[in-house]
């Protein structure tokens, strides 16, 4: 919560009129949302969510992130209208090809500031509890070498994205078009999530980066 509280008085203090801002998910995201300073609706801000949707999340899903976010800054809010994870690679590319999905990919690539968080990929995991992957398939990628996960997306333990059976079939902004966000504010704390959070910060996706006294000490050790 804390750690949450932090990240959005630092979104707020850098919110420019007429911006795009992407939200991610997670208890963390959630926190920033639910804190953040209330802005005047005549910023014309928007607000875009940045993964799809999940049914297994309803205190930190990401639907609920953003809309709590834009509703905050008294900004339109962009929904992405697809579920995170679809059955197949054929019918994520059919998907991506909709009209309304293709404007709201636009909107999500043209964000000029991020928040999102990053997680591990443990049993106890915010991950695992959304329910996305089962929990075979998730210990069999963490057997291959996957150590945290950013916005959905896996990453090793030196930060670069790693390859699974759910790339294909995942819908949202990918780690390539996360560095391409000029700020990008990530908030993460805790030390079951060090080793994760080391790899993401190593693998430059933040900008800017909001935690906790105890975390930011061991990572300067």
């Amino acid at each position: 919560r804390r750690i949450g509280e932090a990240a959005g008085r630092l979104l707020a203090s850098m919110v420019d009129p007429g911006d795009t801002i992407g939200v991610a998910w997670g208890k963390t995201v959630l926190a920033a949302a639910r804190s953040i300073p209330r802005l005047r609706h005549d910023r014309n801000l928007t607000v875009v969510q940045l993964s799809g949707s999940s049914i297994g999340t309803s205190d930190f899903s990401p639907e609920f992130c953003t809309s709590l976010m834009a509703n905050r800054l008294g900004a339109r809010c962009i929904n992405l209208l697809a579920p995170a994870i679809v059955s197949t690679d054929e019918l994520h590319d059919e998907l991506m090809q909709e009209p309304m999905l293709v404007n709201q990919f636009r909107m999500i690539r043209a964000a000029g500031k991020v928040i999102f968080g990053i997680g591990d990929i443990g049993p106890e995991s915010t991950y695992a509890r959304a329910g996305i992957s089962d929990a075979d398939a998730l210990a069999g990628m963490i057997e291959q070498g996957a150590l945290g996960v950013i916005i959905g997306r896996f990453i090793d333990a030196q930060g670069t994205a790693f390859a699974t059976p759910l790339d294909g079939r995942t819908v949202g902004i990918t780690l390539d078009e996360l560095k391409a966000v000029p700020v990008r504010i990530c908030a993460a704390g805790g030390a079951r999530k060090m080793a994760a959070i080391r790899a993401g910060l190593g693998g430059g996706y933040a900008t800017h980066f909001v935690t906790d006294m105890a975390t930011a000490n061991s990572l300067l050790e």
